[in-house]
C-alpha cells in the first residue's frame, strides 16, 4: 500500500487517476468531519466533493514537511464548510460521538451531548477534533488556524463551560 506522500507524488507526476486512492482513503473521515457542522446530508456530501476538488487543484501547494496530508485535508474541509455556513447559516448538528452512546438510564452522556450542541460552532469543531478525531493541539492549530497554545487555552475554557452547564442540569 502506498503512503499518502507517494500517491501525491504520482499525481503530481501526471498519474491523475491515483488521486482516487486519496479520495477513497479519506472520504469517510471528511464526511464525518463536515457532517458535524452541516445538518443536511446532501449539503455535507456536496462539501466533501468541493473539498476534494479544492485539494486536487491545490495539491501542488501541499508540503509534507509542514504536516500530514490528513491535517491539510481537514483544514481545507473546514475552510470549505465555513464558507458554506456563512452563505447558508444552517443549524449546527449535534456532536454525538463525543461520548459513548448512553445506556438505559445514563443521562450523563446525553447531557454532555446537549451541552456540546449548545456551544458555538467553532467550539464544537475543536471539541470534535480533539476528542473524536484524537488530533493533537498542533494539528488542530493547522486545521483551524492560530497556534497550539491558543487552542489549549480555548479547550480549557470549553471544558469549564461544559462543566458549569452540566452542574446546572
Amino acid at each position: 500500500m502506498m503512503t499518502d506522500n507517494e500517491i501525491i507524488q504520482r499525481v503530481r507526476e501526471g498519474h491523475t487517476d491515483d488521486f482516487a486512492w486519496l479520495v477513497s482513503r479519506y472520504a469517510d473521515r471528511v464526511m464525518a468531519f463536515v457532517g458535524r457542522m452541516v445538518t443536511i446530508r446532501e449539503d455535507a456530501e456536496d462539501l466533501v466533493q468541493d473539498t476534494f476538488l479544492q485539494v486536487y487543484r491545490e495539491l501542488h501547494r501541499y508540503d509534507g514537511s509542514r504536516g500530514t496530508f490528513s491535517t491539510w485535508l481537514l483544514h481545507i474541509a473546514y475552510t470549505q464548510t465555513l464558507m458554506f455556513l456563512r452563505r447558508r447559516k444552517p443549524t449546527i448538528e449535534l456532536l454525538d460521538n463525543i461520548a459513548e452512546e448512553p445506556s438505559e438510564g445514563d443521562d450523563t452522556s446525553e447531557m454532555l451531548r446537549r451541552s456540546v450542541s449548545q456551544l458555538p460552532a467553532e467550539d464544537q469543531t475543536v471539541v470534535h477534533l480533539y476528542y473524536a478525531e484524537d488530533l493533537p493541539l498542533m494539528d488542530i492549530a493547522s486545521v483551524l488556524g492560530h497556534d497550539a497554545a491558543y487552542w489549549a487555552t480555548r479547550l480549557q475554557r470549553i471544558r469549564k463551560k461544559l462543566s458549569e452547564k452540566m452542574k446546572l442540569k
